[in-house]
């Protein structure tokens, strides 16, 4: 899927609920194993991060320096998700599982099997936003690629579909919008500055339903010295619009201030 510069712009702080990929530079010590998989010649190692199994592509020097031991073939099998063609190779390397794209060769290599629709990948999660009831598949695509998230908001069909998986991450609302103002507010940098965003940066995250709020810190409502025209300027319109008399007067008629 094409992604605009400005939605991307956004994702790095608040990619809420998409995958913290371990890093190899926090890693303890190698399990000395090495892991094959079906669809290509590339082996894997597990390592122990924070406590936990991580997979990652081995190195031929690794695999090397280990005396180059007969690899373990990892069990894999192959999913999909039932609004996208992409095919994902599931793997479990011990206790760990990792997941990674294939394209159609490497599909075509191990005999195009039917990928199953009916479940997670395991660099997928579940979003849910606080005070909502949609939920969010976020998908981190590759376990170890540094992949920028994608989002897809789930019916109830998809979900059920997905045996009802569990909420792995709550997260605060992050688009809002006026009442008596279509303006959706979101954010517009990757500095978690908050303004009018473009419906792509919405759509990116999968159109989630914006929070309702009856103003923003620092609204003014203003009017110029002899001017019938209100004016609004605040976080939905940092530049300024007139209101309509509906608008002023579902803003609560509040009392201009001198523009």
């Amino acid at each position: 899927m094409l992604r605009s510069l400005t939605a991307l712009a956004v994702v790095g702080t608040l990619a809420v609920g998409g995958l913290a990929v371990a890093t190899p530079a926090s890693a303890a010590s190698a399990s000395g194993t090495f892991y094959s998989v079906p669809y290509d010649s590339t082996l894997f190692e597990v390592s122990t991060v924070d406590g936990r199994p991580y997979v990652e592509p081995a190195s031929f020097e690794s695999w090397r320096s280990a005396g180059f031991p007969k690899p373990v073939a990892a069990p894999t099998d192959y999913r999909r998700f039932t609004w996208d063609a992409t095919i994902y190779a599931v793997s479990a390397a011990g206790s760990a599982s990792f997941s990674t794209y294939i394209d159609g060769a490497q599909w075509r290599r191990v005999g195009s099997p039917a990928p199953r629709t009916d479940r997670l990948t395991p660099s997928a999660t579940i979003l849910q936003y606080q005070g909502s009831d949609e939920l969010f598949v976020v998908d981190g695509g590759s376990s170890w690629a540094d992949d920028n998230p994608g989002y897809h908001q789930l019916t109830f069909a998809e979900y059920a579909h997905l045996g009802y998986p569990a909420v792995d991450q709550t997260s605060p609302r992050i688009f809002t919008k006026l009442s008596w103002n279509p303006t959706l507010v979101g954010p517009i940098s990757s500095t978690g500055e908050t303004g009018p965003v473009p419906f792509d940066v919405w759509d990116y995250f999968a159109r989630p339903t914006p929070a309702v709020v009856a103003s923003y810190d620092g609204d003014k409502f203003c009017q110029a010295a002899g001017a019938d025209e209100i004016r609004y300027i605040g976080q939905a319109a940092p530049d300024g619009m007139a209101l309509t008399f509906g608008e002023w007067v579902a803003a609560g008629s509040p009392k201009p201030a001198t523009c």
